[in-house]
Parts: C-alpha cells; sequence; structure tokens
C-alpha cells in the first residue's frame, strides 16, 4: 500500500507540469509525466488486486465504465480494416490510456480513510502550482503562435498554463477552484490565517480563470458554481455568483488586440459547428459501432476534411468540440448507451450522497465538479481529456465521495 501512495503523490507532482514536457512516440502522440505516474499507480493497483484476489468489476461505476471500453476495443478492431499497424497502435495507445486513468477510480479503496483526507489538500495544492505556472505564462509568454508548427492553435494574450489550451486550462481551473472554496467553506470556522491564505488562493485562481477568455469555462463555472449553493443551501450567494462572474468578465482588458481576447468572437462557433456537422455525417455511415476509438483524424484524413500538409500534427484533427458526439462517432450507439450510463450512475451517485453534516462541502464538490465537466464537454473534447480525466477519476475514488 505505502507504494501506491508514492505513486499516487508522483501523480500530484507531475500533474501541474502538463503537456511541456513530453516524449514522441509516434506522429502526433505522446507520453506526457502523469501518463508514467498514473501508469505506475495502475500496475499497483493490479499487482494488489491479484495479491487480496479483489474482483475489480465488483465495484459498479468501474464496472459501467469497463462495458464502454469493450464496446470501444471491440470497435477499433471493428474498423481495423481501414487502418495501418501503425495507426491501429496509436488509436489503441488512445483506448489503453483511457483505460489507465479509469483505474483511478479504484485507487483509495486500497488506503486508509486518514491518506484520502490528505490527499484532497495535495490535490487542491497541485492545481494550484497549474494555476501559478499559468499566471506566470501570461505575464511572460502569452504568445502560442511560436508553436503552431507544432499543431498547437495560434492564442494570444490567453492564459493557457501547461496545456497550451486555454479551455482545457479553464476547466481545470474551474475543478480546482471549486475544490478550494470547498476547503475554504470547511476552514471558515478556523483559524484566521487559513482563511487568509485561502482567500488569496481563491483570488488568485478566480483572476487566472478570467484571463484564459474561455467561454465554455465560463460556463462551466456558472452552472457548476450554482448546482454547488443549491445543494449546500446556499441560495442567497447566487446573486453574489452572478455578480462575481458579470464584474470578473467586465473588468477583463479589452483592448488587446486579438480576436481569441473577444468574448463575442464568433468564428469559434461557426467552427464548432462545422465541425459538429462533420462528424454526424460521418456517424451515419457506421451508426452501430461507430468508426473506431480515437480513430476520428484518419477517418477525417480518408475524406478529405484535414489539410494534407499538416493533418497528422494538428490537435484539432483527433476529436471533436464535444465529448458525447465523440463518442457517439468513434463507438456508435452501442458504447455511447453504455458511456451515457456510466456518466448518470456517478452524477447521481453523487447527488444522493450529499447529505448535511460531515463532508457537505467536499460531496457538494464532487456533485459540482462533475455537472461543470458535463457542461463543458458539450462545447470542448473535455471527457477524454487526459488532465481532467485524471481529476475527476480522483474524485470518484475517494472514500468520502462513497
Amino acid at each position: 500500500m505505502d507504494l501506491l501512495k508514492k505513486f499516487l503523490y508522483l501523480t500530484l507532482i507531475t500533474f501541474p507540469l502538463g503537456v511541456i514536457i513530453r516524449i514522441n512516440i509516434f506522429k502526433s502522440t505522446y507520453i506526457y509525466p502523469l501518463d508514467v505516474a498514473v501508469f505506475a499507480v495502475f500496475l499497483t493497483i493490479l499487482f494488489i488486486s491479484i495479491k487480496i484476489k479483489k474482483n475489480i468489476f465488483s465495484f459498479p461505476n468501474i464496472k459501467a465504465l469497463y462495458y464502454f471500453i469493450g464496446i470501444a476495443f471491440f470497435a477499433l478492431v471493428l474498423n481495423s480494416y481501414f487502418l495501418t499497424p501503425q495507426t491501429f497502435l496509436v488509436s489503441f495507445f488512445y483506448l489503453f490510456r483511457f483505460i489507465i486513468y479509469s483505474s483511478l477510480i479504484l485507487a483509495f479503496n486500497y488506503l486508509d480513510a486518514g491518506f484520502s483526507k490528505k490527499f484532497i489538500y495535495y490535490l487542491s495544492l497541485s492545481g494550484f502550482l497549474f494555476v501559478v505556472f499559468g499566471l506566470a505564462q501570461y505575464l511572460f509568454y502569452p504568445d502560442l503562435r511560436k508553436l503552431y508548427y507544432l499543431g498547437w492553435d495560434k492564442h494570444l494574450y490567453r492564459l493557457f498554463s501547461t496545456t497550451l489550451d486555454p479551455n482545457f486550462a479553464g476547466a481545470i481551473i474551474v475543478l480546482e477552484l471549486l475544490l478550494l472554496f470547498s476547503l475554504f467553506q470547511k476552514k471558515i470556522i478556523r483559524k484566521n490565517l487559513s482563511k487568509i491564505i485561502y482567500m488569496v488562493g481563491l483570488l488568485l485562481t478566480s483572476v487566472s480563470l478570467f484571463l484564459t477568455y474561455s467561454r465554455s469555462s465560463f460556463i462551466m463555472l456558472s452552472v457548476s458554481g450554482l448546482s454547488y449553493l443549491v445543494v449546500t443551501k446556499q441560495k442567497r450567494e447566487i446573486v453574489l455568483l452572478i455578480a462575481f462572474i458579470v464584474f470578473g468578465i467586465l473588468f477583463l482588458p479589452k483592448s488587446l488586440k486579438s480576436e481569441g481576447v473577444d468574448l463575442l468572437r464568433r468564428a469559434s462557433i461557426s467552427s464548432r459547428a462545422e465541425s459538429i456537422a462533420s462528424a454526424l455525417d460521418i456517424f451515419k455511415n457506421s451508426p452501430v459501432f461507430g468508426i473506431g476509438f480515437n480513430t476520428y483524424r484518419y477517418a477525417q484524413e480518408r475524406r478529405g476534411m484535414l489539410d494534407p500538409e499538416n493533418w497528422e500534427i494538428t490537435h484539432s484533427g483527433a476529436g471533436v468540440p464535444n465529448s458525447f458526439i465523440l463518442a457517439l462517432v468513434t463507438t456508435g450507439l452501442t458504447g455511447f448507451i453504455f458511456y451515457l450510463n456510466f456518466w448518470v450512475r456517478v452524477v447521481r451517485k453523487a447527488y444522493l450522497g450529499i447529505i448535511p453534516g460531515k463532508n457537505l462541502y467536499f460531496k457538494a464538490a464532487v456533485f459540482s465538479s462533475l455537472i461543470g465537466v458535463l457542461t463543458h464537454a458539450l462545447f470542448e473534447n473535455t471527457l477524454f481529456y487526459s488532465f481532467v480525466m485524471f481529476w475527476v477519476f480522483i474524485l470518484l475514488s475517494f472514500k468520502d465521495y462513497k
């Protein structure tokens, strides 16, 4: 068990590093430090489960998710005829990554409650380091256009932190803000020094969120914040939440010459709509089992939907700006039903677990985080983004959540 704890701590160290450090194994396929740490956790959980003869499928949540994984693998094999050995390996690699991250749901079932409570605070600290890195990036490296040749979008004067993407950075920051606020509310009756530290942390995290200029993240904050206040019966604070979001947006710098900082920009909306329409057209040809997990890039390339010069490296080529549509297209109606069933189960369980009294604020943070991520997933490929998966699956693993 000590080894599992050490590897879990390692995930917290590697999480804030984002995609800055990476190893290229195939074109458009990379391994990040967090992947290595989570893989170590996966192997340790597997070893412990075999040693104590624990059936991992006895956990309802993981069982529901692994039905989806089974369909995803079947869909990939079924569509392997149009893949080369290398592209099949690339697609399988991402499915395997999804499997090892999903194993995090089991992590705290093998550990004592005391460690779980400490880990919550360390998780928040890791998220705050991500925020600090983001603020440093905004001050000293606000122009991502220099990395366009590597497949990144041309973001300018936006906070994108170590994910190099303001929308995903925004989602992570909202998750950190929810956890940090729940810990603040838990500590509010304690010493003044603790309150001051948390208030400074909340202020910096809030500032970093607004500097992403990510509309999907602002919507996520609105929905998850509202969910949190409703389930904790703090309905009078809803007005404060609305005022906080409105004033935060109003005070954002507006004079910067960049389309990305224009919150009324329409180009990205049109681009998302076109991408979703293209995905649904592809879905019509394979509605039952889809085109195969993570083969969307290759399906688009075959249909001439991507730029022939950079189709292998562009990050937008592998996904759809809607996680549910991507699951539908790549695993068909069969996989989509099982995937949706998993999220319905965990959200329902999180909601039913909110009982006034012990750990109210943390349980509310888990529930509102799920609601927020599912909302953000309507605009981005959030649910399959490894850093978001890490955070969400860790939350689902905590014993206090159960």
